[in-house]
């Protein structure tokens, strides 16, 4: 099934207001692919977009995606690699290695908030009650500071057809046309980096620790989606079976590739940054 999306640049009407204000939401520079995704839809866009807000801007959602974000850490290999050390040989300067790693945060800190959301939206199409838990804090309900932090970058993302197959083929689990997660678009700007990952991202996915890190993250999102403050349900009696079915489909790729891809970041993060930082918030 072919992953189609509306760009940032042509989105109009109510979608154009709506991805101003993901960005703002979930605190990015950018509307993920996920979103762009789900657009295409834009009825039952609108509507959960509408329904689930209230939740995503909650300090209990950005504990929760916290949460996910470390259950992503997967166990390190014995002999870490160092990046930093071979870019450096590569002429890398420190700016363009922090460019490198700024990326990283960015996409390690929005990938849990991603994976919450579709396991979410999943959920309710399949008429799964979501939301409505008392809160444990009332600080659970207090609004997080808005709008992306000011460390994160404006990533270009290299059109899917340039990308090098070779790295496509040793990052991801098949080779399909779906859909390119952004961040491995945004490092095709590092043909060298390209080269390390490959390799080392390649032997990592098969290991054991890899495939059960990815599975207790989509636990760890499902509960957080399930104990939602604030209660919604969708519409689905307006769509077609059809329409559901596709979104269905959607949605299962993507609540695979993000935790992957996540878990993916933080072993290139240990690579680049060093084991020690891998545990730290991004942009902290």
């Amino acid at each position: 099934m072919e992953i189609l999306e509306i760009s940032e640049e042509k989105a109009e009407g109510k979608i154009r207001e709506i991805f101003s204000d993901i960005q703002s939401v979930t605190r990015s520079t950018q509307v993920g692919l996920l979103y762009r995704s789900l657009a295409v839809h834009e009825n039952i866009f609108v509507q959960f977009w509408e329904k689930v807000r209230n939740n995503l801007i909650s300090q209990y959602f950005e504990r929760c995606a916290q949460n996910v974000r470390m259950r992503m850490i997967p166990p390190m290999p014995e002999d870490v690699p160092d990046f930093e050390e071979e870019l450096l040989d590569e002429e890398y300067d420190d700016e363009k290695i922090l460019s490198i790693s700024r990326i990283l945060d960015m996409y390690n800190y929005l990938g849990p908030k991603d994976l919450i959301f579709a396991i979410a939206l999943k959920a309710s199409l399949n008429g799964i009650g979501i939301g409505g838990t008392t809160p444990g804090s009332k600080d659970d309900l207090e609004i997080i500071p808005l709008g992306a932090p000011v460390e994160m970058p404006f990533p270009v993302l290299i059109d899917p057809e340039n990308l090098s197959v070779d790295f496509l083929n040793a990052i991801l689990s098949e080779r399909n046309d779906k859909a390119i997660p952004d961040v491995w678009r945004a490092l095709s700007n590092f043909p060298e980096l390209l080269k390390l990952i490959s390799t080392f991202i390649s032997n990592q996915k098969s290991q054991e620790g890899f495939k059960i890190t990815i599975d207790l993250s989509k636990g760890a999102a499902a509960a957080a989606a399930q104990e939602f403050p604030y209660e919604f349900v969708l519409e689905i009696e307006k769509l077609s079976k059809d329409e559901i079915l596709v979104l269905d489909k959607k949605l299962d790729y993507f609540i695979q590739i993000i935790p992957q891809t996540s878990v993916m970041i933080h072993l290139l993060r240990a690579c680049l940054l060093g084991e020690s930082r891998v545990r730290r918030d991004p942009f902290d």
